[in-house]
């Protein structure tokens, strides 16, 4: 604190007034406490670092799977064949008995086992439909749906492939066994994420569902913290001006910010390739403008609070809800209706819904203008609470923690 005060007094009279000199005293105080680099350029790069290699295969692959075989004939093998050869199962281990699968399942060896009856391939030829039992968990939510998922495609596979061959047998013709075996024909398709990775569909809303944590934290504590030891030194910095101290004070955060997710949207859409099938500028002028309006958010808290470690509490909280409340994992459609009115309170909602349409739809900017004016309209919130915020700058430091909402 010693150190900035001596700085603003080296400065004369005419410079020590408006947005220049305070821009000046908070790089300085950047500078002088490593804690504020830390958090705008270290931990960004490290949560864009550490999805873009925690999901780069796109899936889980190779899950562990138990099997159960009873019957051991040409049939059972030839399906426990195919569920190794799946790139997303692994025959792990081969159990006698239920027990076994259902212990090794329990303590976490495997994601699943599965189950082969005696008698499985004479009971499928004499078409007395015997049944394959497989036992999954959804302790892991993921794991256990892709493994079921996995083991009744490959087990329905497993039976229309016998079906037409016995049919074959039959003398039946491919038209008619295919009408048989297949009446209605199904054609899938997932045109903006063809490959289902989970890596496009999480790591490009999390890392700046993590940064924007961070821009609601940092705003807050570089605000509180200055008004907690010199509030007035920093208001008279900028000739008395509220907006002056605002904008000298949140650039060098705001430049700082935006350069992390424009930097972690090129490592996701130019160097991973990630889909993004409309404007790349569209989607940086996004990222730009969550920064903000997250940034007007953190203002709009301390000036209702007035108390800067209540505003620090509720901006973590706010900042987690966030990601809860984007609609990325849990539709909000499907919510009750107050949640679903909470849920537009958060920024990173609206990134979400345009990184959906530009980036994975390709619709152009202009579809989803709307968006980003609802991004541009969070900047007005705090406007009406300057003047208390200004109010709360003059107040002695003991007052900062002690007065109430």
């Amino acid at each position: 604190m010693s150190d900035t005060n001596q700085y603003d007094e080296n400065i004369s009279g005419n410079e020590k007034r408006g947005v220049i000199p305070v821009l000046r005293r908070e790089c300085r105080r950047m500078l002088q406490q490593p804690v504020y680099l830390t958090i705008t350029l270290l931990l960004p790069v490290f949560c864009y670092v550490f999805f873009a290699s925690l999901t780069r295969e796109g899936m889980p692959r190779q899950l562990p799977l138990a099997v159960i075989d009873l019957d051991n004939s040409a049939l059972s093998r030839s399906i426990i064949r195919r569920i190794d050869a799946s790139p997303q199962t692994r025959i792990a281990a081969h159990f006698s008995d239920y027990h076994e699968g259902r212990s090794a399942m329990q303590s976490g060896d495997v994601f699943g086992f599965i189950i082969f009856p005696k008698n499985l391939q004479a009971d499928a030829m004499a078409g007395r439909q015997p049944q394959i039992a497989f036992y999954t968990t959804n302790t892991y939510l993921i794991g256990g749906s892709l493994v079921m998922r996995d083991l009744s495609a490959i087990t329905a596979l497993s039976s229309a492939s016998l079906n037409i061959g016995m049919r074959a047998g039959r003398g039946q013709s491919p038209v008619e066994i295919a009408a048989n075996v297949q009446p209605v024909a199904t054609d899938f398709h997932t045109p903006a994420n063809p490959w289902t990775s989970y890596s496009i569909y999480l790591s490009v809303i999390l890392s700046p569902g993590l940064l924007c944590i961070l821009v609601l934290l940092t705003t807050v504590y570089a605000m509180g913290i200055d008004m907690k030891r010199d509030g007035a030194q920093w208001l008279d910095t900028a000739g008395g001006s509220i907006v002056w101290a605002l904008t000298g004070k949140l650039l060098p955060y705001t430049l700082l910010f935006s350069l992390m997710v424009c930097a972690g949207n090129t490592l996701f859409f130019k160097f991973l390739h990630f889909p993004c099938n409309g404007s790349f500028f569209a989607m940086q002028v996004a990222g730009v403008a969550m920064v903000v309006a997250f940034q007007a958010v953190a203002i709009f808290m301390l000036s209702l609070l007035r108390n800067f470690s209540i505003s620090l509490t509720i901006a973590g909280v706010a900042g987690v809800l966030g990601l809860s409340f984007s609609g990325l994992t849990f539709p909000i459609e499907i919510m009750d209706a107050p949640l679903q009115m909470f849920s537009w309170a958060f920024p990173i909602r609206y990134y979400l819904f345009i990184y959906m349409n530009v980036a994975m739809h390709g619709l152009s900017a202009l579809n989803v203008l709307g968006y980003y004016l609802i991004l541009a309209a969070f900047v007005l919130f705090p406007i009406p609470l300057l003047p208390r915020l200004k109010k709360m700058a003059k107040k002695q430091p003991a007052e900062i923690l002690t007065t109430p909402a």
